[in-house]
């Protein structure tokens, strides 16, 4: 992980959820909760050594009641601790004074038109998304050696083998015990590897006009979560919109549900049906 130059990567990849006020990130906790506690009781607990973990209380062939069971009871708890659940009141919105400032920070952030420009911006923002460590770089690298994991943190002092090995104060670290997350900003050929590829997908029209989009996406979602007057009308900021505390509580349900189906799965393919041997007949 390079600590200098890890920033610099937010220029091209974007963070894909932003935080929301202090209240509209309390309300959100609040509705977590509720909702987690609700589908853990579906949980049974095990009870002694025949018992098996993750066993639900419901039989696969019924498990719709039961989540409409659920849903009942953690819209019935919601509303006692979000008020108000729904609301019809009129969103205030983004001022066209900001939206006509984004869109110029899009013209601004991405200046390239012609091919040739965007070619020579395809190479410059490669090495954005993906730099690579140099000597006298301050880094944090992790890794494992012999199965154990550990992290290092300091200077660059010298690259050996053609980029194989790095050396970080007093120590030497491979490339190939470098966790694989981190080893793009270290291993030369799958760095050069990764650039090639950005730099393919920079210079391709839709690909790049989707970037742009991102980026507008991105600065528009900033924009939106200032407008807090939408607090005041009982909206909540959840993934980069205002909405209503119901549909903060139907997206949880949806997600624990799909959690929920998951380890009933896996709980499942792990029951093994142990079948008596038969008695010996006597002679």
């Amino acid at each position: 992980m390079i600590r200098k130059s890890i920033c610099l990567m937010m220029a091209i990849v974007f963070c894909c959820g932003l935080s929301a006020s202090e209240v509209s990130e309390k309300k959100i906790k609040i509705i977590t909760k509720i909702v987690r506690g609700e589908f853990k009781k579906m949980v049974v607990i095990p009870q002694g050594k025949k018992a098996r973990p993750w066993q639900y209380q419901y039989d696969p062939k019924t498990k719709n009641a039961s989540y409409t069971k659920i849903k009942n009871a953690i819209y019935t708890a919601v509303k006692k601790k979000v008020i108000p659940f729904e609301t019809k009141a009129r969103q205030d919105g983004i001022p066209p004074k900001v939206r006509t400032e984004i869109a110029r920070s899009v013209a601004k952030r991405f200046p390239y038109k012609s091919a040739a420009d965007i070619a020579l911006g395809a190479l410059k923002e490669a090495e954005i998304a993906y730099p690579l460590v140099k000597t006298g770089d301050d880094v944090t690298i992790r890794y494992y050696r012999n199965n154990i994991y550990s992290k290092i943190s300091g200077k660059v002092q010298s690259i050996r083998e053609g980029g194989q090995i790095y050396e970080i104060g007093n120590k030497l670290v491979r490339i190939s015990e470098i966790v694989e997350s981190d080893r793009l900003y270290f291993d030369p050929v799958l760095n050069a590897k990764l650039r090639k590829e950005f730099i393919r997908d920079f210079q391709d029209p839709k690909k790049l006009a989707k970037l742009k989009r991102d980026y507008a996406s991105h600065l528009t979602a900033e924009a939106l979560e200032k407008v807090v007057a939408n607090e005041k009308k009982g909206y909540i900021f959840f993934r980069d919109k205002w909405v209503t505390a119901k549909y903060v509580t139907d997206q949880l349900i949806i997600y624990y549900q799909k959690i929920t189906d998951k380890r009933v799965e896996v709980e499942s393919s792990y029951i093994i049906r142990r079948v008596s041997a038969p008695a010996k007949k006597k002679k």
